[in-house]
């Protein structure tokens, strides 16, 4: 109808002259220094946030676990067995030189024992025989870079 208005999700439209006209209902947005615009999920208008709000901490522990270790029809239990586990921070930004991308991306990753990197362990198999696998010694862990992280390499 000519003259109706209506919404459609985000956009505020009109019937102009037998036109569909739509805009979107966000008011203008003027942030202060230290603050980005950020469109939230489920919502139409960005709002402005600190730049970075409590950003959370890395967090990448070595843990050890007593594990039963099994390989086909061979096993060994009670094994104590250590790994790492956790959350690193990554970002991408914005700069001026090619390729205008810059992407910083950091894995929970491990460090193993210098002087003895892995344990053989003997496994007990179901035929009487056993088995020989070997199982890393993790000493540490840490975030360290991921392979592929950093597009200007790409």
């Amino acid at each position: 109808q000519a003259g109706s208005e209506w919404e459609e999700g985000c956009l505020s439209c009109s019937c102009v002259n037998g036109r569909k006209l739509c805009q979107t209902r966000c008011s203008p947005l003027s942030c202060e220094e230290g603050e980005v615009k950020v469109e939230e999920p489920g919502s139409c208008c960005p709002v402005c946030r600190k730049l970075f709000p409590g950003e959370p901490e890395a967090e990448c522990k070595r843990y050890v676990e007593v594990r039963n270790i099994t390989k086909g029809g061979c096993r060994l239990d009670n094994v104590e067995v250590s790994f790492c586990r956790g959350r690193c921070l990554s970002w991408t930004d914005v700069i001026m030189e090619e390729p205008h991308l810059r992407s910083e991306c950091e894995c929970c990753s491990y460090k193993l024992d210098l002087v003895k990197p892995v344990r053989f362990l003997s496994l007990q198999c179901d035929s009487g025989e056993s088995e020989q696998v070997f199982l890393p010694v993790i000493t540490s862990c840490e975030c360290t870079s991921c392979h592929g992280g950093d597009l200007s390499r790409r």
